[in-house]
């Protein structure tokens, strides 16, 4: 019969690792039993022998055995035949953590949960996927699931956080399983449509801003960029109408018009400021210079909120 690696001491399909030599066998080798997929149900096909700790070929020490089928069991029969001509070449193992350790010494790339450095082997299972490539799975023959180790220190995850993979998938609506690559595109595909909705919100606000008079073709990239900075407040200002926007522009000849929006914005900014050092008013700032009215924003919210209030307050 061939050997097979039952524990490979190499981070697992589950992000963590089980030293070899970590792995108490006492109590596995009172009752060696060979299971098939981890089916806790299913009688076992057969034994584990001759199990022991070896230098693998990388230089890790590694757990291989020699599995011997029962015969007398059609379903062993199946897999010994399998096994032998090459059809199924791994088994897995079930096992019940002790102790993990989170130094970074012991971890590996790709690692993100704590290294197993003790566990009891449970019963060791033959199979067509096994979970570390050719060892360890999380699954117990009694069809528990064991706890997975803490996050490690050393790949900037946040230990304080005990949200596991599982929930995070969950969290972005899909399967628990997903691997690394899976969840990076679902965060991406959640970010560009979050940033599609902020953009329709952003449009249709500048429509509104559009038919209250607020918002002309010279200063709408202006108002975007003060919106997807600031919705709620932008939001407040281009809600109120200007007196342009109450009546029809049919009504008057356009210079008398613009003549009429001019005088409006000057009286809705709450006296338009003439002098250099006095023009700083919301309005003043988000049609000339919105750069420095977003510096305001971030450096001094205060006279930011006072801007924005005294020109909501001057519009109504």
């Amino acid at each position: 019969m061939k050997r097979l690696v039952i524990c490979s001491s190499k981070v697992n399909r589950n992000g963590y690792k089980v030293l070899a030599q970590g792995v108490v066998l006492t109590h596995y080798l009172e009752n060696p039993v060979l299971m098939a997929m981890h089916e806790g149900k299913i009688l076992s096909i057969g034994k584990m022998t001759d199990i022991k700790l070896e230098d693998g070929p990388d230089g890790r020490q590694i757990l291989t055995g020699e599995p011997e089928f029962d015969m007398d069991d059609p379903l062993a029969v199946q897999f010994a035949r399998k096994f032998e001509k090459g059809y199924i070449n791994s088994c897995s193992m079930g096992h019940d953590p002790i102790e993990t350790s989170s130094d970074p010494a012991l971890a590996d790339p790709g690692q993100i949960w704590e290294t197993v450095t003790k566990t009891e082997l449970l019963e060791i299972s033959m199979t067509n996927i096994p979970g570390d490539r050719g060892a360890v799975t999380m699954k117990l023959t009694n069809g528990d699931v064991v706890e997975l180790p803490k996050l490690v220190l050393n790949h900037n995850v946040n230990k304080e956080s005990e949200m596991s993979l599982a929930k995070i998938c969950k969290q972005l609506g899909i399967a628990d399983d997903a691997d690394e690559t899976a969840i990076i595109k679902q965060i991406e595909t959640l970010q560009l449509s979050v940033k599609q909705n902020v953009t329709e919100k952003v449009d249709a606000l500048l429509t509104l801003g559009t038919v209250n008079g607020h918002v002309t073709d010279d200063n709408i990239e202006n108002y975007r960029k003060l919106a997807s900075a600031d919705y709620d407040t932008v939001s407040k200002l281009l809600s109120v109408k200007t007196l342009a926007a109450d009546k029809p522009a049919e009504e008057k000849p356009a210079a008398k018009q613009e003549e009429s929006v001019a005088d409006a914005l000057k009286k809705l900014s709450n006296n338009k400021p003439t002098k250099t050092e006095d023009a700083e008013t919301f309005e003043y700032l988000s049609i000339n210079d919105p750069d420095k009215l977003l510096s305001i924003k971030i450096n001094d919210p205060d006279k930011y909120a006072k801007l924005a209030a005294d020109y909501i307050k001057g519009s109504k």
